[in-house]
């Protein structure tokens, strides 16, 4: 039994069997309006960002499944903060904000994010969240990502942290 992977990036929600999944799809004889139905029923939940979509493809039988990826940590962060595009140049004098996000907002996406993140411990990943806020010109509780960054450091979140670092050890030991 072959099967064929094919990969998406779509809106959460609003997928359409137009291109490129129903151009992708057609040659293959599935129902692309069943496998568009499905992707949007396990996306919505991510209303209003993109998401990596992964169709896979049983040709002798037709049968097919849909895996959801996560969203990338920019669109998290944004969709936090009810935007859907950073700012231009980020940290650049006179540039504006994108706006600014709590720092438990942070934590929450560096939870979600963890597992995918290459960082060796949850301060680290929270770090990188930061970082990416940072690249589309976030404010944290009204100060630049690089001061939290240097708050972080000093201990000021270590209790904020706990939960999250506790939770990624869990994880680990799994793997």
């Amino acid at each position: 039994m072959a099967k064929k992977v094919f990969k998406f990036r779509v809106d959460a929600g609003k997928a359409t069997p137009g291109p490129p999944i129903g151009q992708a799809l057609g040659p293959t004889g599935v129902k692309t309006p069943q496998v568009v139905a499905k992707i949007n029923e396990l996306t919505k939940q991510y209303s209003g960002m993109k998401v990596p979509v992964k169709v896979i493809i049983d040709m002798s039988t037709k049968d097919f499944e849909v895996e959801v990826g996560q969203p990338s940590v920019s669109s998290l962060l944004l969709h936090e903060i009810g935007k859907s595009s950073g700012v231009g140049k980020p940290g650049v004098a006179g540039e504006a904000t994108a706006g600014d996000i709590s720092m438990e907002a942070i934590v929450k996406i560096a939870e979600q994010k963890a597992k995918s993140l290459t960082a060796s411990s949850f301060k680290a990943a929270v770090k990188t969240v930061l970082g990416v806020a940072a690249s589309v010109g976030l404010t944290v509780e009204g100060k630049k990502p690089k001061e939290i960054i240097s708050d972080l450091d000093s201990g000021k979140y270590d209790q904020l942290l706990s939960k999250g670092e506790i939770e990624l050890e869990a994880e680990r030991a799994k793997w």
